[in-house]
């Protein structure tokens, strides 16, 4: 199973959309459905943290399931071997985004917790056996996606990457690090 993953406002949903597009079935619930702040949709299931905390083989019973969202802070939850697609963005985008849908602002404090995260899923990732994991800058994808295409392309070999690539709309790379 392939596993999208990263901190909220990361690109995770552009991610999906992505792979959706390419041709890879994604699991979702279409609870959570476009708005102003993801215009294209989260393409997630909603309850997936609270599944995954009370069963961390839920993904890998069902053998037909090929790509789910599952956020940075419920990836250790995660049971059997799967291939993760890990999107990092700079801090400062993703606190920006978050400001912008929560309206409450983001302490320093805060942004470097978001740092720390990441540092430590990094470790999480690249020592787990079970996670075949590669990063793509979020960033990189929407500015100049060829490098971060291929790599994925090479990692989801089935992946129609054309298709993907149309997916990618640079008007909603909305909160720019100045």
């Amino acid at each position: 199973m392939i596993v999208v993953s990263g901190l909220p406002r990361s690109g995770t949903s552009l991610m999906m959309g992505m792979l959706e597009a390419g041709g890879v079935p994604v699991f979702t619930d279409n609870v959570r459905g476009p708005n102003i702040h993801n215009p294209k949709g989260y393409r997630e299931v909603e309850e997936i943290g609270k599944k995954l905390a009370e069963d961390n083989n839920y993904l890998s019973r069902d053998k037909t399931l090929t790509c789910v969202k599952v956020l940075s802070p419920f990836l250790r939850h995660l049971g059997g071997s799967h291939r993760v697609i890990y999107m990092e963005r700079e801090i400062g985008e993703i606190a920006a985004s978050m400001q912008k849908m929560s309206e409450t602002p983001v302490t320093s404090l805060q942004k470097d917790a978001l740092e720390k995260h990441v540092e430590n899923m990094k470790q999480y990732l690249n020592s787990h056996i079970l996670l075949e994991t590669i990063y793509i800058n979020y960033n990189q994808l929407v500015t100049d996606p060829r490098p971060e295409i291929e790599k994925l392309g090479f990692f989801i070999p089935e992946l129609e990457m054309i298709k993907s690539l149309g997916v990618i709309d640079k008007r909603l790379y909305r909160n720019r690090h100045p």
